[in-house]
């Protein structure tokens, strides 16, 4: 959780440092940023239906054989969820940009210092990102949905409020 706290607090210095920035064009950036986006980078309308619910049931296949106590049959079904929102998500979230996001905010990018699982003195400074290939225009809270839901293990549900007030 210490290290979660200290990757929020990067991402938010980070977003509220180009909140309504209009640096993607000037920093050769992506327009939009991170994956939900309606259409790929040759222009083509991305099937979302197929791209969710494939990816899906390879984490539900990875979750039986490793963590089959934790699966349900809605967890099963998240995929056909996601898949049928898709494209309404992508739309939706291709036209609005308040801030420049990462992208692929998760926890594979990242250097951390060794810190106590405590509250006191956790920083930004904590941690280091790295892979900005997916950074672009966007909404903060994907960045941090990111970070905190890729995971269907759900480590963070019971520090879901505190680490998202510390966002």
């Amino acid at each position: 959780v210490a290290q979660a706290k200290s990757a929020l607090l990067w991402i938010a210095r980070f977003h509220a440092a180009c909140w309504g920035s209009s640096k993607q064009q000037d920093c050769l950036l992506w327009t939009r940023g991170g994956f939900w986006t309606p259409k790929d980078a040759k222009g083509q309308v991305l099937n979302h239906a197929t791209i969710s619910n494939t990816s899906w049931l390879g984490t539900v296949r990875f979750l039986e054989q490793k963590h089959p106590n934790i699966l349900t049959p809605a967890t099963k079904g998240l995929g056909k969820r996601i898949a049928k929102a898709g494209l309404a998500i992508s739309t939706f979230l291709s036209t609005q940009s308040s801030t420049i996001i990462h992208g692929d905010f998760k926890a594979a990018n990242m250097f951390f210092k060794r810190i106590p699982d405590i509250d006191a003195d956790i920083s930004s400074d904590d941690v280091a990102v790295l892979d900005f290939q997916y950074t672009g225009g966007g909404v903060g809270a994907e960045d941090v949905a990111y970070l905190l839901y890729p995971d269907a293990r759900g480590d963070f549900w019971s520090s879901e409020s505190d680490l998202l007030q510390t966002y």
